[in-house]
């Protein structure tokens, strides 16, 4: 199977980002996990520049409420790290700096315990967003993180 990936001049990606924003947005979901798969991808081999990436992210995550399209977020950020393992520190801080500013406003919508109420797609929602900040060191998801489960093991 072949991939083809887009890279966007710099004023594209802005367009892009308030045509993905907007409440009248033609773009549907495959088209935003494209979207964000072809930025972050290209970005992360060099092939495009990074800041327009994270502009387009800035601009575009306080909007996005689908599972699918964070979850490629989320990823995108990991392969980041481990890709840039050998920079300095300063950069590696920076980068789990700005990926906090865009997940922790999720975690502050979406809350840190699940309620007895809440769909398994909401579950794994919220999972991913409040793992995805305690990875990048969110303080208060790392903290939830440490703490025991409270959920009982199944008896006997």
């Amino acid at each position: 199977m072949l991939a083809v990936r887009i890279a966007y001049p710099a004023p594209h990606v802005a367009k892009l980002a308030a045509a993905a924003k907007s409440s009248t947005s033609q773009l549907h979901l495959t088209d935003r996990v494209g979207l964000v798969e072809d930025l972050l991808l290209l970005s992360e081999a060099a092939y495009t520049s990074t800041v327009p990436t994270l502009d387009f992210l800035a601009a575009f995550a306080p909007t996005e409420t689908d599972f699918l399209v964070w979850a490629e977020v989320a990823s995108s950020f990991k392969r980041f790290a481990d890709a840039w393992w050998e920079r300095p520190t300063e950069e590696l801080d920076a980068l789990r700096s700005f990926a906090r500013t865009l997940f922790r406003p999720m975690v502050d919508r979406l809350g840190l315990q699940h309620a007895p109420d809440d769909s398994p797609d909401m579950r794994r929602f919220r999972a991913l967003v409040v793992a995805t900040a305690a990875a990048v060191e969110d303080p208060e998801c790392v903290l939830v993180s440490l703490r025991p489960s409270q959920v009982e093991p199944p008896a006997d």
